[in-house]
């Protein structure tokens, strides 16, 4: 029997719109670990290890600006195989939790239905998502202006 010694966390870069794949080890000696985007350095999740063998999960929403915090004990990670994480308010989707294999399988078959629902457009889906976070938080930036 394999014992598996790591999970994999996806999130959406808020900032630039690429979607990056970390491996999380169990039994690491970090008691805190910031999770940042492989192309921006933009902060994308912090994880905490709770006493009782549990993980806790902060992801800030850029569409409703609340932090959204996920619970999830290591018995439930070893056996998970692939989970949203959505925010706590709006249920916006903000990334994937389980094994590499299925969160990579699931990121292929929706960048193949994309392609095929928009033939054209299947180059440039990155680019306009990092337009759409940009303008999402420059009118984010705005109203807690006051604006």
């Amino acid at each position: 029997m394999l014992i598996e010694t790591v999970c994999s966390i996806a999130f959406y870069c808020q900032r630039c719109g690429k979607i990056h794949v970390h491996d999380i080890p169990y039994f690491s000696g970090n008691r805190k670990l910031v999770l940042r985007c492989g192309s921006c350095a933009h902060e994308q999740a912090v994880l905490l290890r709770r006493s009782g063998d549990s993980l806790e999960i902060s992801v800030d929403c850029v569409v409703c600006g609340t932090t959204t915090h996920s619970y999830y004990s290591f018995r439930k990670l070893r056996r998970m195989q692939l989970e949203k994480i959505y925010c706590g308010k709006d249920h916006f989707e903000l990334g994937y939790i389980g094994r590499r294999k299925r969160i990579e399988e699931f990121l292929d078959f929706n960048e193949a239905e994309f392609k095929a629902l928009h033939p054209g457009d299947g180059e440039n889906f990155i680019e306009k998502q990092q337009i759409l976070l940009e303008a999402l938080n420059r009118v984010h930036d705005i109203a807690a202006q006051g604006a």
